[in-house]
């Protein structure tokens, strides 16, 4: 709200409020006419003359009142245009506060960004430096080596001079040539023994398995001899004491003949299975065992081979 409006609206409240008390305080000196004079004229002149003085005085005041309301006015005018200058400073000030900031936040992570840099090209030069000094560990190693060595060379040079070799490198790529062939050939060494380790497993496995083939062959043979046994032992046994017995209508060789071509043809049958042949058999001696059986006694098993002939009572 501007100063014209307010003294246009509230002049009036102004005063009141502003010279009231001190209105009060100039009647207060003036002295009482009413109780030097009753007249009436008197105390109208008297009013008349406080009338005039008072609207002096409200003239004095209002003049004042408006040099100080211009004076306001030109004051308040300054004061909105610094206002206004103030608020552009303001504005101003803020985009620099901002900018500030902003530049402020840039520059401190653009510091940590360094810092993490520099951390990081520390422990890189750290660890670049151990490296060196491995390497130059490294370093000396091999210059040992090559002082070392040095003979090696000289041996080798001495090698192209006396050999269809012109340069050491020829002759270093034919010995690595040579070594990967004696590579190649122990491992085909290597190779072809595990095949023959491989093979003598199987033979073994196969011998084993033909012993105990042939460990169940001689077994079978050796039954089958004991067999042979008993039967030419009670052939040579009938053929012997035949006659005192009563046999009737067989002859010797018709006794040897019975038995023997039932006792082959039934032990034929039962071991046509197994490799061992009669011939075996064929080739015993049968004077085995004859003395024992010519001196036994006791009554004599009728052969089987012998059953359908009759014994003489």
């Amino acid at each position: 709200m501007s100063l014209g409006m307010m003294e246009e609206e509230d002049l009036a409240e102004y005063f009141r409020l502003q010279y009231g008390e001190r209105l009060l305080q100039l009647l207060q000196k003036f002295p009482n006419v009413e109780e030097q004079s009753d007249s009436p004229s008197i105390q109208l002149l008297e009013k008349k003359k406080e009338a005039k003085i008072m609207q002096e005085a409200m003239e004095h005041k209002k003049e004042a009142f408006q040099r100080r309301m211009e004076t306001l006015n030109l004051r308040w005018e300054e004061l909105g245009i610094k206002e206004e200058q103030l608020k552009a400073h303001i504005q101003k000030f803020e985009q620099f506060i901002q900018e500030n900031d902003q530049k402020r936040i840039r520059a401190l992570k653009k510091a940590n960004k360094e810092r993490e840099l520099k951390r990081l090209r520390l422990r890189e030069l750290a660890k670049a430096k151990q490296e060196m000094m491995a390497l130059r560990l490294e370093h000396q190693k091999l210059s040992i080596k090559l002082q070392d060595y040095a003979i090696f060379n000289k041996y080798l040079e001495k090698v192209v001079e006396n050999s269809e070799f012109e340069e050491i490198h020829e002759v270093i790529a034919r010995y690595k040539t040579l070594v990967s062939m004696h590579h190649d050939l122990m491992q085909s060494a290597q190779e072809g023994q595990e095949k023959i380790e491989r093979a003598k497993a199987r033979l073994a496995r196969y011998m084993e398995e033909k012993d105990d083939e042939i460990l169940q062959h001689n077994n079978e043979l050796a039954r089958l001899q004991m067999r042979f046994d008993r039967a030419r032992s009670d052939v040579i046994f009938w053929v012997s004491f035949g006659p005192s017995i009563g046999l009737v209508g067989v002859g010797v060789p018709g006794y040897i003949s019975a038995c023997v071509h039932t006792h082959t043809e039934r032990e034929t049958q039962r071991v046509s299975a197994s490799p061992v042949t009669l011939t075996h058999i064929a080739t015993t001696s049968l004077p085995r065992n004859l003395a024992g059986h010519t001196s036994k006694t006791r009554r004599p098993r009728r052969p089987s081979c012998l059953a359908p002939l009759k014994w003489r009572r």
